[in-house]
């Protein structure tokens, strides 16, 4: 019996918000190969996979950089312990509060736990 399923959001309206403005977000932060799934799987909007190359790309794990090298990128941050939590931690730049960033994963405490402005959401957790 699984502990934890993976379902899709009740409304993909904040993840496709996010994904429309993708251009002014700072960063795109993914927390796990689902959300990559989630995250892919409604890049529909015109030209946003060219806006896609105009945001750093966070991940937390190998096998979530290796889901997303599967599509054909490349993460600019991996921390080094695999946790959503630790990501706001070691984040490479200074002013991580300050920027603007979307999260795609079940919760997104790594990023508002320090301040950041957050849009999105990957999935629900049951």
């Amino acid at each position: 019996m699984p502990v934890l399923t993976i379902h899709p959001p009740s409304s993909w309206e904040m993840l496709d918000r996010a994904i429309a403005q993708l251009a002014t977000f700072d960063w795109l932060i993914l927390t796990s190969t689902n959300a990559v799934e989630y995250f892919f799987g409604r890049l529909t909007h015109p030209g946003a996979l060219e806006k896609l190359k105009t945001v750093k790309i966070a991940v937390v794990g190998q096998k979530t950089a290796m889901r997303l090298q599967q599509y054909g990128v490349d993460p600019d941050f991996i921390p080094p312990d695999f946790v959503a939590d630790e990501l706001a931690a070691t984040f490479p730049e200074t002013g991580f509060a300050q920027q603007n960033h979307s999260v795609s994963q079940g919760r997104n405490r790594g990023a508002r736990g320090v301040g950041a402005d957050v849009a999105g959401n990957g999935g629900d957790r049951h």
